[in-house]
């Protein structure tokens, strides 16, 4: 191998070579904007090699340098270098690796150093379009808990403003220097798709397992987003605890209906914007209220012109009252005054057909209405749970545990049996807790206890019974005894309601 005096490069913050970037702040190899498929102990070889051109670089060197402390085999070492090969090959039409027998390795291409400034700088988190209303606790609580916890959730209810949150905090995060990675659960089917996810957005070979990502996140400053997770929990509890077992610099913030109940993880539960009761009387004391102030300006970025006389800040605190609340249902109501006016939204809710109005046509299909939101809350439930969540519509909107007892013991269904299936129930935000000790109660949203009545007659939830209970010998035609209980529990409830 002929040799050449060698230029240390060991500070350089990135190299260039064949059109390639290798940028040591993210530990990713750059073809323009799209990084290439290497794990991070090739990309350590590489950038070794690259410290160094036209010199040769001993095996002890390299494997000290790439895996300090620890005991490695050379064909740990070839494995790696057999990768580089070949994903270099397209970009030069000589070997850009070249090695001598029982020595070591070499690069023989030209190689630029980079400076910080002659970087692309490291993409910024857009300010999100969408106004947050009403969380500014819940926004330095999050920032606080993210400094001194490595694994942070953010639960609550669908439709609460999970997402928005932590949209709204990443873009003022600056502790991350190696970014900020984002994924949406929701549209991945099952575990692997997760990790193939995952493994694609770090620029790994397709089908690289965990081992694979430790490696890649072992060194990084990074912060992994995981958005909606409550379709896919338990691969996404297993993941994120083996990552931050082995990579000591991530933290993983979530978003999701149910916490992971992982080791170390920290939960930050976010529930409905508190409302008025009763409704201020005067404008200017309503706007204070963040559920009005919600519905307010979102009504008038439909209806700019919109002015709310003495009896329409009645009408309104009234609608914000009967969304109980939840975001997306002021958000998705508030796009109906232009069309309805305020007596028009209103008469939605008392006409119970709310749930099928559509809102942002941009928004995720889950929460492009109340109705779909909901599907997509019971979607995952067993079939013990769905009849318990119905059962306890007959308490109403609140209700104590000893009414609860009472309500399953009606039903025939023993305590042992009741008491996990309703804490499963709260694990997934279906059922609200509200007070603690003495005072500790239950709340069940008016919206969903309407949905489990408007449900009754699909096909795949007739025939729910509870743990235990047996069909109705008698029969009532198609329809077996759950069915009754769950169209007597919504009808009670929507009494309750009103």
């Amino acid at each position: 191998m002929v040799m050449q005096e060698p230029k240390s490069l060991e500070d350089a913050s990135a190299f260039r070579f064949c059109g390639l970037v290798l940028d040591a702040r993210r530990r990713l190899l750059l073809d323009g904007e799209r990084p290439l498929p290497l794990s991070g102990r090739a990309l350590d070889i590489l950038r070794v090699l690259l410290e160094h051109p036209g010199e040769l670089v001993g095996k002890q060197t390299l494997m000290a340098r790439v895996w300090p402390g620890a005991v490695v085999e050379d064909i740990n070492l070839r494995v790696h270098i057999s990768a580089l090969r070949r994903v270099l090959r397209p970009y030069s039409d000589q070997d850009p690796i070249l090695s001598a027998r029982q020595r070591g390795y070499g690069f023989a291409l030209a190689v630029e150093r980079l400076n910080e400034a002659d970087l692309t700088p490291l993409a910024e988190t857009p300010l999100p379009l969408t106004p947050l209303e009403g969380r500014d606790t819940s926004l330095v609580e999050l920032r606080r808990l993210l400094a001194q916890r490595r694994l942070v959730s953010v639960v609550g209810t669908g439709g609460v403003g999970k997402s928005l949150l932590v949209q709204h905090l990443l873009p003022t995060l600056e502790d991350f220097a190696d970014g900020i990675q984002s994924l949406d659960l929701a549209a991945l089917g099952h575990m692997m798709a997760l990790v193939d996810r995952l493994a694609s957005d770090l620029g790994l070979a397709s089908g690289s397992g965990l081992p694979a990502l430790q490696e890649a996140l072992a060194t990084r400053r990074l912060l992994l987003v995981l958005d909606n997770a409550e379709r896919l929990v338990e691969p996404a509890a297993w993941l994120v605890e083996n990552l931050l077992q082995g990579c000591p610099q991530l933290r993983v913030l979530v978003t999701s209906r149910e916490a992971l109940r992982v080791e170390g993880e920290a939960v930050l539960r976010l529930a409905p914007l508190p409302v008025a009761q009763p409704p201020a009387r005067q404008l200017r004391d309503a706007m204070r209220e963040p559920a009005f102030r919600l519905f307010v300006r979102r009504a008038r970025a439909r209806l700019p012109g919109l002015q709310l006389r003495p009896a329409d800040v009645q009408l309104v605190g009234e609608i914000c009252r009967r969304s109980e609340g939840v975001p997306l249902a002021l958000e998705i109501l508030a796009e109906q005054v232009a069309a309805l006016g305020l007596a028009g939204v209103l008469a939605q809710l008392d006409g119970g057909y709310y749930l099928s109005v559509a809102g942002r046509r941009t928004a995720a299909q889950r929460q492009r209405s109340l109705g779909a939101m909901l599907d997509w809350s019971l979607h995952s439930l067993s079939e013990s749970e769905f009849a318990v969540l119905a059962t306890l519509a007959e308490a109403g909107e609140r209700f104590s545990r000893q009414q609860a007892l009472r309500l399953a013991a009606q039903r025939g269904l023993e305590e042992a049996l009741f008491i996990p299936l309703l804490g499963q129930l709260v694990d997934k935000s279906l059922i609200l807790v509200e007070g603690s000790g003495a005072t500790l109660g239950y709340r069940l949203l008016a919206m969903l206890r309407l949905h489990l009545r408007q449900f009754r007659q699909q096909p795949p939830l007739q025939g729910l019974l509870l743990p235990g209970q047996r069909r109705d010998p008698d029969g009532a035609g198609k329809y077996p005894a759950q069915m009754r209980l769950i169209e007597e529990a919504a009808l009670q409830g929507d009494r309750r309601q009103g």
